[in-house]
Order: structure tokens, then sequence, then C-alpha cells
């Protein structure tokens, strides 16, 4: 069990969504697929979450027979994108239950099995066994065989990112994030790695002097501009809930909060304009107190709802806190946060730390923080390496370029809006199937993939001829937003 289940502390969506690693799931989608399995009488899907911090789907099956995991994993690939298909399984003869017959979740086994399908290959080479320790320490996982798929052991772009890291960092082999998608396997990524003998010492990022303010990574410039278009104060919050089950001290948790905010600077920084650029400013203390109100569970969605609200980026911190008592043994924390101090993987650390803190453990110091980030990375913008990307791409684009004047159904206003709705639609099987098949996706690309080719192809056909590679520089572009 991880430590925030042991202080009372889980992850729970009021909704019966999770959001895991960006995607928003309905846990009853996976499900009603997984009742579609020869043998599966019962199903229910949770968002584990693991000792460091990241979520997975788990589902917890009682089935007439036992499952062959190859088998339920090839049985769901076709019904279900990758991200939605469970990392773990667990088979169970009956789901335990409360005393008033509801299904006792706190009651429901830490899951081991994972849902992957290759019979297992050891390692043959040093390289080999070294790339296997590698895997294991990402995945969280004791057995991995040489030809195993990355993305079928519990791996997805946030741990390719984590591993392709390690791999600079432990090796000296510096890849691309798109290697570990195009070559998911040790077996194929030795040969890659093989081909590529040039190593790159890995340096760490160094420790940056303190200093009134420092400069911003180039994510935190674009998120502090468009959050100030009209229409995008709240587009950049990260709001979650989670519910607490059980008795709480709420003086305690919100000195584990204080200690959290003491401890990462993003929780204390502030943005400002300095000569015409954004900069981060961090202060040495702020204020902070998490807001307590009583409701009942109906009241506590209206909660939620009213609680997202814009940020000031120029005051700290940019993270806020509404404790919904329910009753004696039920809570529901609301927190938000502003994307430009957190994403998804800082997410899991908030609640991993903040678990642990309430506990009363003791975490070890941080090396570096977000700024020193910035400044390694503002730096590398001078680099002679950058230089020569500047200049490639002015010449590329040098000349006039023709706009691209797409007929549609609207005039486009003069200032960006970002105004919409949502549209909620069904479609058949058959629609389904030859959707998937436009683009073929790898098991941890999301349907978004699918769109962006066939816009990118929409666009070359409306202009008649292909401009500067569109599909190509489509691709690139999704690439770098997840750092390849």
């Amino acid at each position: 069990m991880d430590a925030g289940r042991k202080c009372g502390l889980y992850r729970y969506r009021m909704d019966y969504q999770v959001k895991i690693r960006g995607y928003r799931i309905e846990l009853g989608e996976v499900e009603a697929q997984l009742l579609t399995v020869d043998g599966i009488e019962k199903a229910m899907v949770t968002a584990w979450e693991n000792e460091d911090g990241n979520k997975d789907l788990c589902a917890y099956l009682v089935a007439s027979e036992a499952l062959s995991l190859p088998e339920l994993r090839n049985a769901l690939q076709p019904k279900l994108p990758g991200y939605m298909i469970p990392t773990y399984v667990v088979q169970l003869d009956h789901f335990p239950l409360t005393p008033n017959g509801k299904i006792d979740r706190k009651a429901l086994p830490a899951p081991e099995a994972r849902l992957g399908g290759t019979e297992y290959a050891a390692p043959r080479t040093l390289l080999e066994e070294q790339l296997v320790r590698i895997w294991q320490s990402v995945l969280n996982h004791s057995q991995i065989g040489i030809k195993d798929n990355f993305f079928e052991v519990g791996g997805h772009s946030l741990r390719a990112t984590t591993l392709v890291a390690k791999i600079h960092q432990e090796l000296h082999h510096k890849l691309a994030l798109r290697d570990i998608f195009q070559y998911p396997t040790i077996e194929q990524l030795v040969q890659v790695m093989g081909e590529h003998q040039t190593q790159h010492t890995y340096v760490s990022i160094p420790v940056v002097e303190e200093r009134a303010y420092y400069p911003v990574s180039s994510a935190q410039k674009r998120m502090y501009v468009l959050s100030h278009l009209e229409g995008g104060e709240v587009s950049y919050n990260m709001p979650e809930a989670l519910i607490i089950e059980g008795s709480l001290d709420k003086t305690r948790l919100e000195q584990a909060f204080r200690q959290l905010i003491a401890r990462h600077e993003t929780l204390r920084t502030r943005f400002d304009m300095v000569d015409g650029e954004v900069v981060q400013r961090i202060e040495p203390n702020v204020e902070f107190n998490v807001e307590h109100v009583r409701a009942s569970e109906e009241e506590t969605q209206q909660y939620a709802l009213d609680f997202v609200r814009a940020f000031d980026l120029a005051q700290a911190p940019l993270l806020r806190v509404q404790l919904v008592e329910n009753g004696p043994q039920r809570h529901v924390m609301l927190y938000d946060m502003h994307h430009i101090i957190s994403d998804g993987v800082t997410e899991g650390i908030i609640v991993q730390e903040l678990s642990q803190l309430y506990a009363g453990k003791e975490l070890l110091p941080l090396r570096i923080q977000y700024k020193d980030y910035a400044v390694w990375q503002h730096a590398d913008m001078q680099s002679e390496r950058l230089h020569e990307q500047e200049s490639y791409w002015l010449k590329t684009m040098a000349g006039e370029i023709p706009a691209l004047d797409m007929p549609t159904d609207f005039a486009r206003p003069a200032v960006q809006r970002l105004e919409g709705t949502r549209l909620d639609f069904a479609i058949s099987m058959e629609d389904s199937e030859q959707l998937k098949q436009l683009v073929p996706l790898k098991p941890d690309q999301p349907c978004t993939w699918c769109c962006l080719q066939r816009i990118a192809r929409s666009c070359i056909n409306i202009r008649g001829r292909r401009t500067l590679s569109s599909e190509r520089r489509l691709r690139e572009d999704h690439m770098r937003s997840w750092g390849a």
C-alpha cells in the first residue's frame, strides 16, 4: 500500500473520471469493454497510484476461469486506445464489500500482475543487462525481458522521457524520445545504440546563485502569454479532487501543505515583467491557508465547479486548496495549481509528498529547483547548436511565405477567442474501426495524432502542393512537445 493510502488519502474523481498522463479517462468505458471479453463476469477499474507518484489503470476482475493476460490484452487492443488499456490486472473470486453492500475499495489488494504479453527473454550482453536495470528502475518492475515492449509493461510518454534521461546519465548515450517509440524493446534499442557509437557525457544541471529574479523557461513564457489572452484566464488551471475517508487532522493537513510550499520553490513563485521580458521571482515565505467548508455530498459538486477560478500570476502561491467536509469520516479536498508551475508529473509528486509529510516522514532535500532548469535552458538557447538551428530555419523560411487560406464555415475573427462548447456523440463500431485504420497508432499514441496527420494532408490537398513538408513538420512539432 502506498503512503497516501496508509494515512487515509487517495485520489478518486467524483465523476468517475481520472486523468492519467494528460488523458481524461471514463473508467466506465474501460469496464464496459472488459465485460465484453469472454469469461469476465464483473469488472472494476481504478487509478492506482504507485510509490513514485505515477498513476496507472488497474482492473479488478471476477471471471469464470483463470484469465490469460496476453490473450486479455490482445482482446482489448482492437477496442481501446493504448492509454485506456489497464496496466495492472487483479483477478478475484469476489469483490470485497462494505456492510451496506458497496464495493470496499480500501480492501482491494495491491496490484502485481502487469498486462504485458511477451514471453520472458533474459539479457545476453552487458549493454542489455544495463538497459534491463534502467527499465526496472523507471517502470518499478522487477522482471523485464529484452523482448518486452516498453509501452506494454507500464511505459508511457512521461516515463519514456525519464528513460531517455537515465540512459544518457548512466550510459552516456543520448537518444531521442522518438527512438523509444520506434524501438520499444531492449533488443531493438541495443541495435540503435550500437549504430550510434558517439557518446555524450551527461552534465547535471548546475545550481544557480540566489538572484532577485530569474528567467522563465520557454514553456512558462508561452503559458504566461496565453493566460493573459481574453478567455484564457482559467485555460491553464489544473484542478483535482481527492476523497479522504476516515478521521482527518485538519491542522496537520494544513501544516503538511505549508511544509510542501517551503520545500518547492515553484509553490512560492510569482511572475513579473522586467525590461519587457517575463521573469520569475521566488518569495522566501507566502501566506497560505486551507479553506474549510461543510456541505453534503450532493452540494460538493457545485463547490467543485465554483472552486476553479483565475489565478493572479503576480501573486504567490499559484496554489489553492479547499476542504469540503461531508461528515466526520469523509472529506473532499479540492486543490488547483496553475500549469505555469506544475504539470502531470508534478501532480503525482505533490500528492505523494503531501501524504508522506502528513504521516510525519522526513523527505530528502532537493538538489535543484525548477528555476535552475530555467536558467540552464536559457543559457542553452545561446549555444552554437541552437544558433545553427536558428540559421537553418531562417534560411528555409526566407522570402515571402504564402498564408494558408483554408475554407471555413465562419470568418476568422481579428482577435483569437477561447470560447467553445462541448459536443457529445457516439459513433458506430464500423466507423470506429475505419478511424483506427486511417493511421496505425502505437500503444501510447492517441487519436489526436491521427487527427494531426489528417489535418496536415487536408492542408496539403487544399493548397494543392506540399509546403516545407507539412506532414513532417507537424510530426516533429508533436514529438518536440513531448521533449523529443
